[in-house]
């Protein structure tokens, strides 16, 4: 790979950097041996690159697996479990805990996903967009996975039901009938137990209607730009690609609010003690660890990657302007 750094493979570089910028060229125009050689170490730098690429890819995905097996399990788990009289509301608070620290994993994604969006706005290098717009789409797919989580736990915790609020009791005292009148234990226990699922409900709704709204917003906007007469061909496809990514995630984003809404869950989960409550608690607290660990490996390890693609990128317009370049002169007889 040093061979790039010979000066007629220099030279070449300059040369090609010139006519990018469409000024007079100071460098001799080189011959075409010279960019043939430049296009063969060009080719296999960035072979190189990429196969660097692809390790870092290894890497996030297998950190990325970890942390889906990891959270997977908590889910099946609290989705399983309920409160009893003796976990009182435990349970529930668990949940509620757990929905709450996915929306904030998923709301550092979207801000990840931001950063993306914002380098889509400003980027003409065409490798470069192509990355970016498969991270985003990547980034749009977990922000979705970790939302329906939060539905389907919620959609888990316990709903009103229709228990009678005193237990009307029967009995004789001193040879003749009385009434004992007592509170029903399975009222005051699904009373206290829907007052947390309440509150976790109504905050879900919040941030799923903060995002209806926001994405609302977007996609008036790009609806806007779209019938500009003045956008070029490529400029308009790139408008209708994002509108209809907007128009997607909106109506994930209606179907999931409705979700949350209207729903049930897919299966009635079991009655646990406090010890058990108590114990899968420690466990959570385990994993959630773990997971903190996990992201921050893993981010890092999508900054690198941005950083390689992007090297990867500027190495391939230069390879396409070369290639062209020879395409327009003659090949030696």
């Amino acid at each position: 790979m040093k061979t790039i750094l010979y000066p007629a493979v220099l030279g070449v570089t300059l040369f090609l950097s010139n006519l990018q910028a469409q000024t007079p060229a100071e460098v001799p125009t080189p011959s075409r041996e010279e960019v043939e050689s430049y296009v063969t170490e060009m080719t296999r730098y960035i072979r190189g690159r990429e196969e660097r690429a692809t390790r870092i890819v290894g890497q996030i995905e297998e950190l990325d697996s970890t942390l889906n097996a990891n959270v997977g399990r908590v889910l099946t788990m609290l989705k399983s479990s309920t409160d009893s009289q003796d976990s009182k509301t435990k349970v529930t608070r668990i949940k509620r805990e757990v929905i709450e620290r996915i929306e904030k994993a998923a709301k550092y994604y979207a801000t990840e996903r931001a950063k993306l969006e914002e380098a889509l706005r400003v980027s003409t290098n065409s490798f470069q967009r192509e990355d970016l717009v498969k991270e985003r789409s990547e980034f749009d797919s977990k922000i979705n996975n970790m939302i329906n989580m939060v539905v389907d736990l919620t959609l888990s915790m316990d709903t009103h039901q229709d228990y009678d609020k005193y237990i009307y009791e029967n009995g004789s005292a001193f040879g003749g009938w009385n009434t004992t009148i007592r509170k029903n234990p399975e009222y005051e226990q699904n009373r206290r137990s829907t007052q947390q699922t309440s509150g976790a409900k109504d905050g879900v709704r919040e941030t799923l209607q903060e995002s209806l709204d926001r994405l609302k917003v977007k996609q008036r906007d790009l609806e806007q730009q779209i019938t500009n007469p003045k956008l070029n061909e490529e400029s308009h496809k790139n408008v209708q690609a994002e509108l209809d990514r907007v128009t997607a995630l909106r109506q994930e984003r209606i179907e999931q609010l409705y979700a949350v809404t209207s729903g049930t869950a897919s299966s009635t989960p079991s009655p646990i003690g406090l010890r058990d409550a108590l114990q899968m608690e420690d466990l959570i607290q385990a994993v959630a660890a773990d997971a903190r660990r996990d992201m921050a490996h893993l981010f890092a390890r999508y900054r690198e990657l941005r950083v390689e693609r992007n090297s990867i990128a500027d190495q391939k317009v230069r390879l396409a302007r070369s290639e062209q370049w020879l395409k327009a002169q003659p090949a030696s007889k």
